[in-house]
């Protein structure tokens, strides 16, 4: 079984999804409720979500670098094509 690449608007909610997770921890440690090993936990749990956004959002912009380089090289509009959506 093979997996297929998420389209653009699956990377994006994936983001804001990963982003919302960590506001969600971010409130859970501001809150001061934690013991010293939850909020270690937290900590680490919190910079894997920004790893896996950075090297989802990174994706992007190597995605978006391509196509810009795409329409510039065959003179395309992205801006006219996207209109036309």
């Amino acid at each position: 079984m093979t997996k297929k690449n998420a389209g653009p608007d699956k990377k994006l909610q994936g983001v804001e999804s990963l982003l919302s997770s960590l506001e969600y921890k971010i409130q859970q440690m501001e809150s001061h409720n934690l013991s010293l090993s939850d909020a270690m936990q937290g900590f680490q749990e919190g910079i894997e979500l920004v790893y896996s956004a950075q090297a989802q959002l990174k994706e992007a912009e190597q995605v978006i670098a391509v196509l810009s380089r795409k329409s510039d090289a065959t003179n395309i509009d992205i801006d006219e094509t996207l209109r036309r959506e």
